[in-house]
């Protein structure tokens, strides 16, 4: 699926973010068995693997083409 214009760029990363909430909702209790000091590292991790289940690859190049920030540098 092509993102060329802005909305629905808007809306693919509205998913993704939905996804990754999601993501971290379906392990809450699995993070707070975790030692506090843990915890933010192991959000970071349930959120990255949720990002990258997804093929992300056209919504890359349309944030490059509208020159803005691609979700590898974010």
């Amino acid at each position: 699926m092509l993102y060329n214009d802005l909305p629905a760029i808007a809306e693919r990363l509205s998913f993704l973010e939905a996804l990754m909430t999601q993501t971290e909702e379906n392990h809450l209790s699995q993070l707070q068995d975790l030692h506090p000091d843990q915890k933010e590292a192991a959000r970071n991790l349930l959120c990255y693997l949720s990002l990258r289940s997804e093929d992300i690859r056209n919504l890359q190049d349309a944030l490059h083409e509208n020159g803005l920030s691609s979700l590898a540098s974010s």
